[in-house]
């Protein structure tokens, strides 16, 4: 009986430990953020999506109009079609300016992507190094998700004529093309 007792006991802690590690790990803190733009404009999503559990694709109106609601939050954003111009584009200069004076600098720039989920770009230059954080928010029915949350050293940083430009270094990355498991470990951004 004490045997059975304790093989109950033993079975209900293990069903508790597997109970709270199935309620989901706590986001990465520096994804907060990017989730909370997310859930800024989780009704239009919800109205876009047919029954709630349909994924969307944003006409080019839908995704200016993400644009600028987010935009009117003084978020630094374009669309990741390339044809939406970049909103709050100011900060980009600022950046540089610190960084080009050897002070630490920070610029996050956000793309709406057109699954309605947001690239989330977080550039940080500290210390005479820059880093990026890369962090992709997508829509698990009408709820936005972390789908991933990554930092990279940056190995070259400019901008130049109404562009930035950035190349971040992968480790593992397989060459090849991103049909080949590649991942391309670079973005152009263009600013104004």
């Amino acid at each position: 009986m004490k045997r059975i007792r304790c093989a109950v006991l033993a079975l209900c802690l293990l069903l508790v430990v597997s109970a709270c590690g199935a309620s989901g790990q706590a986001e990465p803190e520096r994804a907060q953020e990017p989730l909370a733009l997310a859930r800024s404009y989780q009704s239009t999503i919800a109205e876009l999506s047919r029954d709630g559990a349909v994924g969307v694709n944003l006409s080019q109106a839908e995704l200016e109009q993400i644009v600028s609601a987010l935009a009117a939050q003084g978020v630094t954003v374009s669309g990741v079609d390339g044809r939406t111009p970049m909103q709050n584009p100011q900060v980009v200069d600022a950046f540089f300016a610190d960084r080009d004076a050897g002070k630490d600098a920070r610029l996050t720039l956000y793309e709406v992507c057109l699954d309605g989920g947001l690239l989330c770009h977080a550039l940080a230059f500290a210390d005479g190094e820059t880093t990026l954080v890369l962090t992709r928010i997508a829509w698990s029915a009408t709820e936005p998700t972390v789908g991933y949350s990554r930092e990279y050293a940056v190995t070259e940083l400019t901008d130049s004529g109404g562009t930035l430009h950035y190349v971040y270094d992968m480790p593992d990355n397989p060459p090849g093309t991103n049909h080949d498991g590649h991942i391309d470990t670079e973005d152009t951004f263009q600013i104004g």
